[in-house]
């Protein structure tokens, strides 16, 4: 894992291209092609192992087995050992690289590149904390202009439950939640149980700088010839007739208009949608398959407070997946979080939060009621100061879990230092001026 924490700009982009001509697969590597790639699996046997896979399995790791086998397909010698290399050397500047997986190809869309093993380094790469693995469409990549990054977000959060058995509830009241507790960074906009209607006037009255779906997709019978899945949203129907299902093609060219940045499908069945979304948007995120509701508060819940604290997207994403590990270690679910980035980095989100300032206070005397004494004004200087430390502290808490690093447990630890020392401090002076003290003898 990666000591200390890292930013946007430790990351160095790797792009591997996939792209045909007739039945031959190209990978194009750093101004190199290689034409020895094979898709190694179908679509049925990757869907088959994460659908039957068990955490207490006795044989072989099925996720291992897929996963290095996708590894050594994608980088067979010579990529591989360059691989190796520009790994060791963000490993000694403790940097990391964005693998970037850039196809447009429908018959490699189904591959797990999320799942790629390193077994020389015995570990998935998307969860080494070393690699930010993203997948990128052609379209238009690299003419889309780098946003800058905002000081406050514009969210539009849907959701589409009616029965309440996907329990998205809870995950909207946290939301809730963060929007309260940080107003200042986060405008947001809720529709329960919406309807195809709504989420357009919504859409295309208002501007958005984040769409977040609380819900699922819905799979239809036919695929395509080269096996690309037909994936609708399933919003609440508007009444006789209507199945509530919204093409993706349509919802992209509303988030377009709307000027939505990223647009995150948090449910089942959403990743083909995000793969359609991502010709729309700056970058996209679903899920693979069926995922289980504590699959998506885990990353949802990661998700938030990262964007929050403006870590990057694409780290965001990475300490996403790492999150759901924890939250169900061995289970394999985090290979279901599906992520797309189409900007050249993921800093266009928000802002990344400053450190709280801690000024000396001025030697102000506060007001005194009128029925007691005034104190010294010693004692109303240390005074004063407590009222300064604890709300710096009472500041500095709000963004528990916002700002994961080391930063915020030292300066919690300085503020609660500082405390206990002016505790002490004022006991001192209140013996001292108190009658019968020092300056109280008669």
């Amino acid at each position: 894992m990666v000591s200390g924490r890292l930013d946007g700009s430790d990351l160095e982009d790797v792009t591997v291209a996939l792209n045909a001509q007739a039945d031959v697969i190209h990978i194009d590597l750093r101004d190199k092609r290689y034409s020895d790639f094979r898709v190694p699996f179908q679509r049925d046997e990757v869907e088959d192992a994460l659908d039957n896979y068990a955490p207490d399995r006795l044989d072989a790791d099925p996720l291992v087995a897929f996963g290095s086998t996708l590894f050594n397909a994608l980088f067979a010698g010579e990529r591989g050992r360059g691989l190796w290399q520009m790994l060791d050397q963000v490993t000694r500047d403790n940097r990391a690289l964005r693998l970037r997986i850039k196809t447009n190809l429908e018959r490699t869309q189904h591959l797990p590149w999320e799942l790629l093993f390193d077994a020389s380094r015995q570990d998935f790469v998307a969860l080494s904390g070393r690699v930010a693995l993203v997948r990128t469409r052609p379209d238009d990549y690299g003419l889309q202009k780098q946003l800058a990054p905002l000081e406050r977000l514009r969210m539009l959060a849907f959701t589409a439950d009616p029965s309440g058995e996907l329990g998205v509830a809870d995950d909207m009241r946290r939301l809730r939640s963060l929007a309260t507790d940080h107003a200042r960074r986060l405008q947001l906009e809720v529709l329960e149980q919406c309807t195809a209607g709504q989420l357009k006037k919504a859409l295309g009255t208002g501007s958005f700088d984040v769409v977040f779906f609380l819900g699922r997709g819905e799979v239809a019978d036919e695929v395509s010839a080269a096996g690309g899945l037909r994936q609708s949203l399933q919003l609440v129907p508007e009444g006789a007739g209507d199945d509530g299902l919204l093409k993706r093609n349509e919802f992209g060219q509303w988030l377009h208009r709307a000027g939505v940045r990223l647009a995150v499908m948090a449910g089942s069945d959403s990743d083909w949608i995000a793969r359609s979304l991502a010709k729309h948007v700056q970058a996209s995120i679903g899920f693979r398959a069926h995922v289980h509701a504590r699959t998506r508060h885990d990353a949802f819940e990661s998700l938030c407070k990262s964007i929050l604290a403006g870590r990057p997207l694409d780290l965001a994403v990475t300490e996403a997946r790492q999150a759901i590990d924890r939250g169900q270690p061995g289970a394999g679910e985090w290979c279901r979080l599906i992520f797309y980035l189409q900007a050249d980095n993921g800093r266009f989100l928000l802002e990344p939060l400053r450190e709280l300032p801690m000024p000396e206070p001025a030697p102000l005397r506060p007001e005194a009621p009128q029925d007691a004494p005034a104190p010294s004004r010693d004692l109303a200087l240390l005074l004063k100061l407590r009222q300064l430390y604890e709300s710096n502290l009472q500041a500095l808490e709000r963004t528990e879990g916002l700002v994961a690093d080391d930063r915020w447990q030292s300066q919690a630890t300085h503020l609660r230092t500082k405390l206990d020392e002016l505790g002490q401090r004022i006991a001192q002076v209140h013996g001292r001026d108190a009658p019968g003290g020092t300056n109280g003898r008669r």
